[in-house]
């Protein structure tokens, strides 16, 4: 990404500087470093990386060894069906109704409509993006069991820019 005539070439860095610049990295620097936590957790989930577990992190989620954040990319690249399988099993039973009840407990434990603050920031966008695509991929029966970021999911799909750039945006059928 070319900024100020700057080149940015790591992903997360871009997307700080976007939040930064669109008013969505939180109002002060605790929200700023709250949705930081947040997106580097789901960060974590994509990249396979290891979980975002402290006692620091703890006290917001409970993300310890078993994340659901630990298996994504393992099953969307592993090449032999058995271990997808299981991977996927595990992942369907166990990581992510952790997930699920992880984010939950956040979403709560600041009122319920954002992740961070009184106002929309880049994790709440971040959150949605993950559950809209475990959605498409894995179904929509999670939503019974959160039913709170079901409705976090369709509230920030539903914001009248987010809204439109989803129906104008590039197809992607991967």
């Amino acid at each position: 990404m070319e900024y100020d005539g700057k080149t940015i070439i790591q992903s997360m860095s871009m997307a700080r500087l976007i939040a930064k610049d669109g008013g969505l990295a939180g109002k002060n620097n605790v929200e700023a470093a709250m949705a930081d936590m947040y997106v580097d957790c789901i960060a974590d989930f994509i990249n396979k990386s290891e979980c975002c577990y402290s006692a620091k992190v703890e006290h917001y989620l409970d993300f310890k060894q078993n994340s659901y954040f630990s298996v994504a990319l393992p099953i969307m690249f592993e090449k032999d069906e058995g271990k997808k399988k299981e991977l996927s099993e595990k992942m369907k039973n166990e990581d992510f109704p952790a997930f699920l009840k992880n984010f939950t407990k956040a979403l709560k434990d600041n009122g319920g409509k954002f992740l961070v603050g009184g106002e929309l920031t880049y994790a709440d966008i971040g959150l949605a993006t993950v559950l809209f695509g475990v959605a498409n991929r894995f179904g929509e029966g999670w939503k019974k069991t959160a039913p709170e970021l079901a409705a976090h999911m369709d509230s920030v799909y539903s914001l009248p820019k987010i809204k439109k750039w989803i129906e104008v945006r590039p197809k992607n059928d991967k």
